[in-house]
């Protein structure tokens, strides 16, 4: 059965209908994509209902830069094991500074639930705090 987010469902009713008895490992690798890039965006301490939720804010990070790095990743990691049920097995690298467009970049390696392959995402930070997740890279 394909796994949606809650919120993917509310939005798109008609997917409902659309279940399977087989797992997509593509669409569901899409949704986590997704998933992970809202849970970036939100800073620490802005969902009142879990306000663990989220990455701390940029300007939290440039003053004690580089060291700042490490707690970012721990941050990912932090986020990733308590807010994705879908990831198993989770490792956030950090990639070289893209030194032109000033990102923080981490490559995330996992196992999705239920299906065998590893799965890796990256994920960039810019300069405004905007965080990107891609899947499959």
């Amino acid at each position: 059965m394909q796994m949606f987010t809650l919120l993917e469902r509310l939005a798109e009713p008609s997917r409902i209908a659309q279940r399977t008895v087989r797992s997509d490992s593509a669409v569901q690798l899409a949704s986590i994509a997704r998933n992970l890039e809202r849970i970036f965006n939100t800073r620490v301490g802005s969902a009142q209902a879990q306000m663990d939720l989220g990455l701390p804010p940029p300007n939290e990070l440039i003053p004690h830069w580089p060291e700042s790095s490490a707690d970012l990743q721990r941050a990912i990691e932090v986020c990733l094991e308590k807010y994705e049920p879908r990831l198993t097995h989770v490792r956030v690298v950090p990639l070289p500074i893209d030194t032109e467009r000033l990102q923080l970049r981490f490559r995330i390696t996992a196992r999705q639930h239920g299906f065998d392959d590893p799965v890796r995402f990256e994920t960039s930070m810019g300069q405004t705090g905007a965080v990107t997740c891609r899947s499959g890279v």
